[in-house]
């Protein structure tokens, strides 16, 4: 009468060999959507970054303002279309956080009209060193502004950053420098860090809220307020009817794929969260940042020169020391399981994409 443990043993063979097949099969289908959505990403990046610099020198499409107008319209269009296709749900922006999305909206726009703008004046490679050192301007203000303090590796690893941005400027040619361009390079980091430092929690609880999709929708709509009247009086839509490809239809196209291809970054950028490390995504975009660099400098033939090259390497170093060490910190940190639609991504755990820095408690 009683059972030998064989009878346990050997009783259902066949669900435990399926179980590990279906588990198997899972672990490999999550292997491959974490290294496709790493892929996509660099290729959303690296994309935007040159084709946004085709647009303004092979097209002669000297018009960054209304550009960046243009790629609010075609992400909203995207959106909508994403709605309509039942693969994301529309919600209203909630009035509590009217003030916040206001604040967010405008640095948001001020970043994006800024480095277009200089994108049309200056070399990838310089404006990539410029951008690079939002982490030192993030660490500043939040130390003699906030008097929040930092490691001692974080401040020690801002000194290459500012250096690599300086030596780039030192060693880029006339024909890839331009004061202004510079200048308005450093008022869009400048305002790209502090929306990084001042609006971190009302992005995060309203993304939470409301969803990626309808939180890039919203953002993109109460840009076009700021982009518009911009583009009017800055005399870019006036003068539009003047540019070379007016009347060429291929060339709007262009132009609009690569306007909304922003939209479309933002996407795959939490679809790398989603299914890698931050500390994988930390990596991704440093490799991101010196492919875009080397790239640009031999398809846009960049005037190479010794300071801008060690500007390079010394400004790559700074940043991949601070992004390391503060991923490094944060993985101690119980992360939380971001989720494509929801956009529940913690953004101190993908330091490259905010500066690399921790929320300020509101």
């Amino acid at each position: 009468g009683t059972l030998s443990p064989l009878t346990f043993s050997g009783a259902h063979p066949l669900p435990s060999t399926m179980s590990k097949s279906v588990t198997t099969v899972d672990v490999m289908g999550e292997s491959f959507l974490a290294g496709a959505s790493v892929f996509m990403y660099g290729c959303a990046v690296i994309g935007k970054t040159l084709l946004t610099k085709m647009c303004f020198s092979g097209y002669s499409f000297n018009y960054p303002i209304t550009f960046s107008l243009f790629s609010c319209l075609t992400t909203m269009v995207a959106c909508a279309l994403v709605f309509m296709a039942g693969k994301a749900q529309f919600t209203m922006l909630p009035v509590h956080h009217f003030r916040g999305f206001a604040q967010i909206s405008l640095l948001t726009a001020l970043d994006m009209g800024f480095t277009n703008w200089s994108l049309d004046l200056i070399s990838i490679t310089l404006q990539m060193t410029i951008k690079a050192a939002i982490p030192a301007i993030v660490v500043s203000y939040e130390r003699f502004i906030l008097k929040k303090t930092h490691t001692q590796m974080a401040y020690l690893s801002l000194t290459p950053l500012i250096l690599g941005a300086i030596l780039v400027g030192l060693g880029s040619g006339s024909a890839d420098y331009n004061f202004l361009g510079t200048m308005l390079m450093c008022i869009a980091t400048i305002a790209s860090s502090i929306k990084m430092v001042t609006t971190h929690s009302v992005i995060k609880q309203v993304r939470s809220e409301m969803g990626m999709v309808s939180f890039l929708f919203w953002l993109e709509l109460a840009m076009v307020p700021i982009l518009l009247p911009w583009a009017f009086f800055n005399g870019e839509i006036s003068t539009l009817y003047e540019w070379d490809e007016y009347n060429e239809p291929t060339a709007w196209l262009f132009i609009m794929v690569v306007a909304v291809m922003g939209g479309v970054r933002a996407y795959v950028q939490n679809l790398v969260l989603k299914y890698n490390s931050p500390l994988t995504l930390a990596a991704a975009n440093i490799l991101i940042q010196a492919l875009t660099i080397v790239v640009s400098i031999f398809l846009f033939d960049t005037e190479t020169s010794f300071e801008l090259d060690c500007g390079i390497v010394v400004s790559l170093a700074g940043y991949a020391l601070y992004t390391m060490q503060k991923t490094m910190g944060n993985k101690k940190k119980a992360p939380s399981k971001p989720d494509v639609e929801k956009g529940s991504i913690r953004t101190e755990e993908a330091p490259l994409l905010v500066g690399g820095t921790e929320p300020t408690k509101p």
